[in-house]
């Protein structure tokens, strides 16, 4: 069981999984644990969504959510058949070498030490979202959504984005979906189209897109489908520069 701790703690190293909620923590590792326990080679296959639930102890709407999410963010891949739900986690080893160090010491192999400072902590194998390593999708976070407030003046204003939020992880999610959604000039011709939309906006009925609304898979690709323009006339793709009002 020292082997399980010792990866645990070492996972707090990563940035994902820190900014994680403790149930997705806690339902993300048993995942682990299970594939380790399961041949060990990151898949695991199950016949039903409540049998799967009942084996990580949550009900079954908490785990396809959870799942789900682990899956928009890459880090599993989750497949549904007609007779099974297979989970594929992604990067499987890079959770088990978290302790290779340690399996190393037990085997007598000699493990490179750092001789610039013997006190510090030992080293985990690097990861792309490591606390000290930018990252561009997260950098945009803050700049979004104060374009969403200026642009979108009739919409509910975005007063607070919290790292571990829904609204914060479906936009992480949406930025890292296509590389050009990572220049802000992308986000400022959106915000200017779903400006233009009456229906959005609330001019059409007694409703108004929201944030959190707009930031949901299943109505973000409809807004770039044109889906709410005004009277179909409005055109926007995949650049700021395909949003001409009154093209068709």
């Amino acid at each position: 069981m020292s082997g399980y701790a010792k990866i645990w703690t070492d996972s707090y190293d990563d940035k994902w999984f820190v900014e994680l909620s403790a149930l997705d923590r806690g339902i993300f590792w048993q995942l682990i644990v299970l594939a380790k326990r399961n041949g060990d080679t990151g898949r695991l296959t199950y016949r039903t969504w409540n049998g799967l639930a009942d084996i990580l102890g949550a009900d079954r709407k908490t785990t396809g959510k959870s799942l789900r999410y682990f899956h928009d963010s890459e880090h599993i891949k989750l497949t549904e058949e007609k007779k099974s739900i297979i989970i594929e986690i992604a990067n499987y080893h890079y959770w088990q070498e978290l302790n290779a160090k340690e399996h190393l010491q037990k085997r007598g192999k000699t493990v490179e030490k750092s001789t610039e400072n013997p006190l510090l902590p030992e080293q985990t194998i690097p990861h792309q979202n490591t606390p000290d390593q930018s990252d561009p999708a997260r950098d945009l976070v803050n700049p979004i959504v104060e374009q969403f407030n200026s642009r979108c003046r009739d919409l509910p204003t975005v007063k607070l984005i919290a790292p571990n939020s829904t609204r914060y992880k479906h936009l992480l999610t949406r930025i890292k979906e296509d590389k050009e959604r990572l220049e802000l000039t992308w986000w400022n011709a959106l915000f200017d189209k779903i400006a233009a939309s009456e229906y959005l906006c609330g001019k059409v009925k007694d409703w108004r897109a929201t944030f959190d609304w707009i930031v949901k898979a299943e109505n973000f690709i409809k807004i770039l489908e044109g889906n709410y323009d005004r009277a179909g006339k409005q055109q926007f793709t995949h650049g700021p520069n395909d949003y001409v009002p009154g093209y068709k």
